[in-house]
């Protein structure tokens, strides 16, 4: 399986490359393409696309091969704790003697 993945902070740009690129593999004789799935976009108006490709002969008799995926849920973050002051960083806070 081939895929391509369109990801960009700039959502509107994004798009209009996602759309030539799609055409051109619409146009295409060799080329078809899965449907596009639309991923999470962690932050902004970003965009982040993924579809699937394969030469146009990949179809058998009973139509085009089918694909699974599967995207890892998004967890949560934890949250950093501070990390410990190491004994040359407390005697530099401590000060002198």
């Amino acid at each position: 399986m081939v895929q391509i993945r369109v990801m960009s902070s700039d959502g509107p740009r994004a798009e209009q490359v996602l759309a030539e690129l799609l055409a051109l593999i619409e146009a295409s004789s060799t080329l078809t393409a899965s449907e596009v799935e639309r991923l999470s976009y962690r932050g902004g108006d970003g965009l982040r696309v993924v579809f699937d490709v394969q030469p146009a002969d990949a179809s058998g008799p009973e139509g085009p091969q089918a694909s699974v995926r599967v995207e890892r849920e998004p967890r949560p973050r934890r949250e950093r704790r501070p990390r410990a002051l190491g004994e040359r960083q407390r005697r530099a806070l401590e000060g002198p003697p």
